[in-house]
């Protein structure tokens, strides 16, 4: 593998954004993965590391949109095997397995999904502040460093622009959305809607 360089790993992320389909993205996030065993192992900056994690994370949250997006347009479901099937570019199914995306990654990438964009990139910011691309991993990105979910780049909205507890409340019963659901609809955490809920 050639010497990696920043110019170089412009590409993946520009390879990233443009991903279209499932197996695109997931081609992409596997180069960059790696691109990150070969930075591992030449011991190469910090720098190139951590921007190799971020994109590693941006094509996992970009998986999980594109997954949750086709579970809700119908376009995916469980066949007789127990398994998810997606579009791909030449025919209207396929299985999870097939375009090489395992259940823990899905369930990973769909975790990392339901973060609200924001907090996702004060989460990616905060963690690249440490200095050490190792914080860059999905579980610290989710659950944070201790293991819960994250609250130190939280964004908490002031009280006048929140939803009221009886919107979140009618979601809940009227429309059946789970909490990260009716979070993502009505901008607020997922904490704020099991608490509203409970």
């Amino acid at each position: 593998m050639e010497e990696l360089s920043l110019t170089k790993l412009d590409v993946v992320r520009r390879a990233i954004e443009e991903a279209a389909t499932v197996q695109e993205v997931k081609s992409t996030m596997d180069a960059a993965k790696a691109m990150e065993t070969y930075a591992r192992q030449q011991h190469v900056g910090e720098e190139i590391k951590i921007k190799l994690a971020e994109y590693i994370l941006r094509a996992e949250r970009k998986l999980g949109e594109m997954i949750d997006a086709a579970k809700k347009a119908g376009q995916i479901t469980f066949n007789h095997g127990n398994q998810w099937a997606v579009p791909n570019e030449n025919t209207p199914k396929t299985t999870l397995t097939e375009a090489g995306i395992s259940r823990k990654l899905s369930s990973e990438a769909q975790k990392i999904a339901a973060i609200p964009k924001e907090e996702f990139e004060h989460r990616i910011a905060g963690e690249k502040e440490t200095g050490k691309a190792s914080n860059l991993s999905p579980k610290r990105i989710v659950h944070g460093s201790n293991g819960k979910p994250a609250q130190r780049h939280r964004i908490q909205k002031p009280p006048a622009e929140r939803p009221q507890a009886d919107q979140v409340l009618q979601l809940l019963k009227e429309a059946k959305l789970s909490h990260e659901q009716i979070a993502q609809q009505l901008g607020m955490t997922h904490d704020q809607v099991r608490h509203i809920g409970e």
